[in-house]
């Protein structure tokens, strides 16, 4: 076994007994609100850790982006993901209709007629709704409808358009 004192210096080291003791403080926190817990994995990017997260409790992972979601498919670290940036292009939605094949289910998020429009053509040419979330811009100026009103005309857009399954909002 190395000795802390023998490593080279960059390194990056996990005490395992603090990791799995905050995992747990923390779902138990979620827990208590009575909500349900879907880490990012932006904070670690590994497929164990969120493994360890899910078996503690949570619901389900978030990831940014559709090459982030495969690593954790393809470890088979969860069933439920949420993609929290839009889904562009065909290329795209054919990576998401690919991946969500492979697990339970896979949720994105839109911003736009044009992003929900995409998703829905994909869903009809692979037969299968897609779920999704509507983003709100809460004060970041990033991505997101910017106000109530718009995220009501979006919602009744995404309603109304085939193969998309309307699931709530999203705000970071």
């Amino acid at each position: 076994m190395t000795k802390v004192q023998d490593l080279e210096t960059p390194v990056v080291t996990i005490d395992l007994d603090r990791l799995e003791n905050n995992i747990k403080h923390a779902q138990a926190l979620i827990d208590a609100q009575g909500i349900k817990n879907r880490p990012h994995i932006k904070t670690h990017k590994i497929p164990d850790i969120a493994k360890m997260q899910i078996a503690t409790g949570a619901s389900g992972i978030t990831c940014q982006k559709l090459s982030e979601a495969e690593v954790f498919i393809d470890a088979g670290a969860a069933d439920d993901i949420l993609i929290t940036f839009n889904i562009v292009g065909e290329q795209k939605t054919e990576h998401l209709m690919r991946l969500s094949d492979r697990i339970e289910k896979l949720t994105v998020v839109a911003d736009n007629e044009d992003v929900i429009r995409g998703l829905s053509e994909a869903g009809v040419r692979h037969g299968r709704d897609v779920p999704i979330l509507i983003e709100n811009d809460v004060g970041f100026g990033r991505n997101g409808v910017q106000s109530p009103e718009a995220a009501l005309s979006l919602a009744r857009y995404a309603m109304n358009m085939p193969r998309i399954r309307f699931e709530g909002l999203m705000a970071f």
